[in-house]
């Protein structure tokens, strides 16, 4: 039995993450072992790993529990949400839509798509948790609501009412529920149809993907879904504002007025 578990690691039941001599190491359960051995065998883990979008793990052993044990590869600094720019959201946003695309070619999809599985690593996103894969089967994206409340309520409140907001990850560690994203958001946001339709659908979408042998995604609807909330992501900006700093690497140094 592994006593040194980190706190955090706690939400998933497939696997855990444990510290030991200052090492990172994650532990499969046996109950996962299937579907941890897919993601290697199909080729998914390679393209994903190849394309810098998932973490690389070592294996180490197989442990008296059966617990497969792995050690991914070392990230020297770890950062969260709230530190994180607008711009470093947006990124993670669309890693996550990227890496749900790729698997569902692979009859598999992703079951969580917490922005806390998303790391940055040579100024670039990068995947950490090899074990949030699951087989598809043709089920809706299990994770459609985990990834509006993490990334896309956010990123909207962010653009519509401040960039400084990344600060609400702070106090709402599961992400904004849709509620309070309405409370926020600005009356002229609710002129866009994509504001209007994932504000309500992901509540809808929960309830009925939960009801048992629910399916109400096909593949094709599915990949429909991933490249629309795709493109509402990419074409998200803030608002350009005029300073004085603005033109810097055109005209040197704004006039600044030192004597009030």
């Amino acid at each position: 039995m592994i006593n040194n578990r980190i706190p955090s690691s706690f939400r998933d039941p497939s696997s855990f993450v444990f510290c030991l001599e200052n090492k990172i190491f994650r532990s499969s359960q046996p109950n996962y072992k299937t579907t941890f051995n897919y993601l290697i065998e199909s080729g998914l883990y390679n393209e994903l790993t190849e394309k810098n979008y998932l973490i690389k793990h070592t294996f180490i052993r197989i442990d008296k529990d059966e617990n497969q044990i792995i050690q991914p590869e070392h990230i020297p600094f770890i950062s969260y949400p709230y530190e994180w720019s607008f711009e470093q959201i947006k990124d993670a946003a669309l890693l996550t839509l990227k890496i749900q695309n790729i698997a569902l070619r692979y009859n598999m999809s992703l079951k969580d798509a917490s922005i806390y599985n998303v790391q940055f690593l040579n100024g670039k996103p990068i995947f950490i948790d090899s074990t949030s894969f699951e087989f598809n089967n043709d089920k809706p994206w299990t994770a459609y609501y985990q990834f509006c409340k993490h990334f896309l309520y956010p990123l909207w409140i962010m653009k519509y009412v401040s960039p400084e907001l990344n600060s609400l990850y702070l106090s709402n560690l599961d992400g904004i529920d849709p509620k309070f994203t309405i409370q926020l958001m600005p009356i002229r946001a609710y002129f866009r149809l994509s504001i209007i339709l994932h504000l309500l659908t992901p509540v809808f979408y929960r309830t009925n993907s939960e009801k048992s042998g629910s399916k109400l995604f096909s593949k094709e609807q599915h990949k429909r879904l991933l490249k629309h909330l795709f493109s509402i992501i990419s074409s998200l900006h803030l608002p350009y504002k005029k300073g004085g700093w603005i033109n810097y690497y055109v005209n040197g140094l704004p006039m600044l007025n030192y004597f009030g």
